[in-house]
């Protein structure tokens, strides 16, 4: 599915910026001496200037973690960012888990009330499916409207016949159900990355301030 490449692609991005952060604070790091209490990656807590830079990062891989780092007695803003990141997080997995337990659902009512196995089957035959109560049917209206280049194959595994039009309408139902959960799901992703994006010119500044 199309979501999945993007998720794939955000939790790159997510693990690059982590990995990022001991070479933004490398480059920009300060000589210390050899009795210093040297800042831990988490906290940094004991540090008199916070690294900009290491911030931003931070706030990138998980929203909160760059204003954590940069005061982690007085970091509110950044638990803001934090329980926004979880409750997205939260959705995104209902909505993916959401997804495949209708999508099942759908599977299996075409298969007990309509004949037809729908797994590794085309879009385009799962909305036929819907709209029309058999394979004949979906034919002859494609025929009328001169759409032949959609005609499906008369074949036994193209082959479904409603038992009832409740039992297509239920089909239907489930299948705009799986429309809209995969609708909302890049919408999910796209915030969860601005408000990492937020978090981390927030912690960005913040961090420049303090060193002022």
């Amino acid at each position: 599915m199309p979501f999945q490449k993007t998720i794939r692609l955000l939790f790159i991005c997510l693990i690059s910026g982590a990995l990022a952060i001991p070479l933004a604070e490398g480059v920009q790091a300060r000589q210390v001496s050899h009795d210093a209490v040297q800042p831990s990656l988490f906290a940094g807590s004991q540090a008199k200037e916070r690294n900009p830079g290491g911030a931003l990062l931070r706030s990138f891989a998980v929203p909160g973690w760059g204003q954590y780092y940069n005061n982690p007695d007085s970091w509110r803003r950044g638990q803001y960012h934090l329980g926004t990141d979880l409750a997205l997080l939260t959705s995104w997995i209902y909505l993916h888990t959401n997804s495949g337990v209708l999508q099942s659902n759908m599977y299996s009512t075409a298969n007990a009330y309509a004949g037809i196995n729908l797994r590794n089957k085309s879009r385009a035959i799962e909305i036929a499916v819907g709209n029309y109560n058999s394979l004949q049917a979906y034919n002859e209206a494609m025929l009328r409207l001169r759409n032949w280049d959609r005609l499906l194959d008369d074949v036994p595994e193209n082959q479904w016949n409603w038992q009832s039009e409740d039992r297509r309408r239920e089909y239907v139902t489930l299948r705009d159900r799986i429309d809209r959960a995969e609708r909302q799901i890049p919408m999910v992703i796209s915030l969860m990355a601005l408000n990492r994006v937020v978090s981390g010119i927030h912690a960005f500044m913040q961090a420049r301030n303090m060193n002022r």
